[in-house]
């Protein structure tokens, strides 16, 4: 299966936000590579990962956050994070919008 964007998390999101994107929502994924993961025996490609939880050690954090720039992309490209794994004013659904406006306009 293929999907733009994967994005694992147990928090309540505004759906709305992404619309005109073909995307899917788990609580969590294994990945098998980078752009790649597996769930339930099925095997998902991806674009863009979108969590809100570590789920890889390649991932740069400090001090229990995950290091992120202004558009949440994490040190891995095409990886975002938001929510409380990361330091920001911004409630979850402005930093998901920050993320979905981002990855649209490139």
């Amino acid at each position: 299966m293929y999907k733009q964007l994967v994005i694992i998390t147990s928090s309540i999101i505004n759906e709305e936000i992404l619309n005109d994107m073909d995307y899917l929502i788990l609580p969590s994924l294994d990945l098998i590579s980078l752009y790649q993961g597996k769930i339930n025996n099925e095997e998902i490609d991806f674009d863009y990962l979108i969590i809100d939880h570590k789920i890889t050690k390649r991932l740069m954090s400090e001090d229990g956050y995950i290091i992120t720039n202004n558009y949440f992309e994490t040190s891995i490209d095409n990886y975002f994070a938001f929510g409380s794994c990361i330091k920001s004013d911004k409630t979850i659904n402005e930093q998901l919008e920050t993320i979905i406006n981002y990855i649209k306009e490139n």
